[in-house]
């Protein structure tokens, strides 16, 4: 079901669930910004020309990151490279975003908010002294300065705001799960490293010391998992995330609707 800028929806694509949100279209934007601004040939690349396997993002996959760039950009004059349309895009996208803020379904106000990608708190933060500073440009020509300052940006400055977006969304999935956890108590959680590890460390210090009580078994596992190697930690942080996302795409094809939340669980 296909549907307007700004609002969520549900479609359906080679039999897996997708749903859009306006964060998650404007994750989007700040995919498709940082892959034609990774090389200075990318800046004048056509629309043809992008490899949308590069954008795929959260789960959704190249065809449907591709699909909802179609929906974003239907009414936006094609003629033009893709960072223009890009733009135009973005732009058409916020303005959806105000024009329906009034008539949007009414969501669960517990559930997680998506955080901004490094764009959107770059432009955030940028917006209101360059408002002040350019008093005569309207809302579309303020956009596309700030847009302007992002790809003139250096990669390490604009790193400042990739590690907040990273440190972000940590906390929004680990929100997002725990959410997901109260309202669906029947589902198990995705194992952390450390119980991924635990798992079977825990087996074999049982038969090493086989009267050993619950409270002393922990101590031991903590100790060791302490002196785990970096690398194997980074292993076990890998297969964890990949737990956690399994769980996460589950949930969103399970609950359906505007932002994860126009379901009834028999709790409301």
């Amino acid at each position: 079901m296909a549907a307007v800028n700004g609002e969520s929806v549900h479609e359906e694509s080679q039999g897996k669930s997708s749903i859009w949100t306006y964060e998650k279209e404007q994750k989007l934007f700040g995919k498709v910004d940082e892959y034609l601004e990774d090389s200075e040939e990318r800046r004048g690349f056509y629309v043809k020309d992008i490899n949308w396997s590069d954008i795929a993002f959260d789960g959704f996959t190249a065809d449907e990151v591709h699909k909802r760039w179609r929906v974003l950009t239907l009414r936006v004059r094609k003629m033009r490279n893709a960072k223009e349309i890009l733009e135009d895009a973005k732009q058409r996208a916020a303005d959806k975003q105000t024009s329906e803020g009034s008539r949007k379904r009414k969501m669960d106000d517990s559930f997680p908010k998506a955080p901004l990608t490094a764009y959107l708190l770059f432009s955030n933060e940028k917006r209101q002294p360059m408002a002040e500073k350019y008093p005569d440009l309207n809302t579309r020509e303020l956009l596309a300065k700030i847009g302007k300052k992002w790809r003139k940006l250096s990669a390490e400055k604009k790193k400042k705001y990739q590690d907040i977006y990273l440190e972000d969304k940590k906390k929004y999935e680990s929100e997002l799960t725990q959410y997901f956890l109260t309202n669906f108590p029947e589902e198990k959680a995705p194992k952390t490293a450390f119980e991924l590890w635990s798992a079977k460390k825990e087996k074999e210090l049982k038969e090493e010391h086989p009267n050993i009580s619950d409270k002393r078994l922990q101590k031991k596992l903590k100790k060791r998992w302490g002196r785990l190697d970096d690398e194997e930690k980074e292993e076990l942080e890998k297969k964890s995330k990949q737990e956690m996302d399994k769980f996460l795409r589950k949930m969103r094809k399970r609950v359906k609707g505007p932002k994860c939340c126009a379901w009834s669980t028999g709790n409301n």
